[in-house]
This record gives C-alpha cells, sequence and structure tokens, in this order.
C-alpha cells in the first residue's frame, strides 16, 4: 500500500474521538510480507467506535468491505479502492494489551499454545498514531528480555502435552489414527504443533509470532533449528493426512529433540 494511503486512513481513523491509538502490525512489520499478505491496522479505544462511523470511514477508501465481524474479535475488512489490497482493521483497548503484557513479563503465566502472540503483535507494532503517547510508553515499560522464569512455565505448561499421557496430544492422535477419525487426527496435530512452537519459540527467546510463517521465522532468527525439524514436519502431515500409524515415529521424533533441547537450555524435563 502506498504510504499516502495508509496516512489518509490513519488520519480518518485518528479523527474519531473514540479512536486512542491506531498501530501498523502483522506481515508488514515483522518482515515477512508477500502479495498475498494483508495490511492489518490494531485500532484502540475505551471501545470501537459504532458501526456507521466505521462505515463511513471505510467508505472513503473502498467499495468492498465487511463491517464488524465478531468471529474472534470486532474486525472490519475493506478492500481498498486504489490499489485492490486488503486492510483488516481490529478493535481493542488499553487495558487489554496492558494485561497481556504484565502477564507475560511480571507474572509468568504461560498458556497452553500460542503465549506470548498478544505480547509479540504489540511490541513489533508500528505506532502510527498516540493521541496521549500512552501507547509508546508501554512499548518502552516492557521491551525487555524473555524472563526466564516464563520459559520455564511454557515447558512447565505444554511439554506434558506432548508426551505418553493419557491427556497427551500424542495419545489423542494415535487414537484417532487407530480409529480411523482423520478429522480428529489432524485437529490435534495443529494442537500439538501450538504447544510444540509454543515450547520451541520460549527456548529461543522469541516471542511467538503466531500460526503463520512461523518457520520462515525461525529460519530468520539465525539460532539452531532442531535435529529433523525440516524433515520430520512434512512427514507428519503425509502421515496424518493418511491415518498412517507411522505417525508415532515421528511424533517420537519430534518430541525427543525438543526434550533434548530443554534439558541443554538448563530448564526441566517433565517426562512422562
Amino acid at each position: 500500500m502506498e504510504d499516502v494511503t495508509l496516512h489518509s486512513i490513519v488520519d480518518a481513523l485518528a479523527a474519531n474521538p473514540c479512536v486512542d491509538a491506531v498501530l501498523l502490525a502483522g506481515s508488514r512489520t515483522n518482515d515477512t510480507a508477500d502479495e498475498l499478505s494483508d495490511t492489518d491496522l490494531y485500532v484502540y479505544g475505551s471501545a470501537a467506535p459504532h458501526t456507521g462511523a466505521r462505515r463511513e470511514v471505510a467508505e472513503r477508501f473502498a467499495d468492498e468491505m465487511e463491517i464488524d465481524n465478531q468471529f474472534w474479535e470486532t474486525e472490519d475488512l475493506w478492500i481498498v479502492r486504489e490499489g485492490g489490497e486488503k486492510v483488516e482493521l481490529m478493535y481493542r483497548n488499553f487495558a487489554f494489551v496492558r494485561d497481556e503484557l504484565q502477564r507475560i513479563y511480571d507474572r509468568h503465566e504461560a498458556r497452553v499454545g500460542y503465549s506470548t502472540c498478544i505480547a509479540a503483535n504489540f511490541l513489533s507494532s508500528d505506532i502510527l498514531f498516540d493521541r496521549d503517547g500512552r501507547f509508546r510508553k508501554l512499548q518502552r515499560d516492557y521491551t525487555r528480555p524473555y524472563p526466564d522464569e516464563l520459559v520455564q512455565h511454557i515447558v512447565d505448561r505444554n511439554f506434558p502435552l506432548l508426551g505418553r499421557s493419557f491427556s497427551s496430544y500424542t495419545h489423542q492422535i494415535l487414537t484417532a489414527v487407530f480409529r480411523g477419525d482423520l478429522i480428529s487426527v489432524n485437529h490435534r496435530i495443529a494442537a500439538y504443533l501450538a504447544s510444540y512452537f509454543d515450547i520451541l519459540f520460549a527456548l529461543l527467546r522469541i516471542l511467538h509470532p503466531g500460526e503463520k510463517k512461523m518457520m520462515k521465522i525461525l529460519s530468520r532468527s539465525g539460532s539452531d533449528p532442531l535435529p529433523g525439524l525440516a524433515e520430520d514436519l512434512p512427514e507428519l502431515f503425509s502421515l496424518g493426512g493418511a491415518g498412517d500409524a507411522g505417525i508415532e515415529r515421528v511424533l517420537q521424533s519430534l518430541t525427543n529433540h525438543l526434550r533434548d533441547r530443554i534439558i541443554e537450555n538448563g530448564f526441566r524435563d517433565l517426562s512422562d
């Protein structure tokens, strides 16, 4: 998108007194953009501007639009008239992102998968408008080293799900393979990988970038990848899609290499 168009969009959004800040995030700010990438704008305020006002702004720049999608969070989508690029606008508030940063950096609380995604999104954002400077201050205050305590808590929360306990994703995947339930196999593979990469990014002290382009970001990080990762993942997807019992061997390989890396980095090994 041309800078002049982006700046015009930001000015139009900022003219609404409900808007406290506008941030550019996603692939445009982490150097992974390609010809299919959207422009992701995060519009912060105590509440989202009402839909009529948002539609009025959209109509200045787009003929095709979806206003007030509520599938994941409050969201608008436009196809910009000049150039045909898709703009995605997500509406959030200051307290939400502040609480996420406190959870990670102050309380060191992990989740099952994607523990640090919101922090990664906010801290890598370009602040295009900041009405009272709160967002720039928050970025400065939480631009900190990755806490060791958080790494351990992410391992503690996620690694048991990769093992062979009855609650683990591995057990669930193998049960689904035995049943011939391919939908469940692939659903549980996705959950396994969410926890797997949550741990791997934590060990590398990289805030989790989200579900897209993870291998590209890993390759660019300059960090030593896990042995066999690039080979095991395609085989995992192939065997999972076919419901092949050989998937057990690949899961064991992935889990063992991750366990070795956990131990090498001085963190506790949560074996089965």
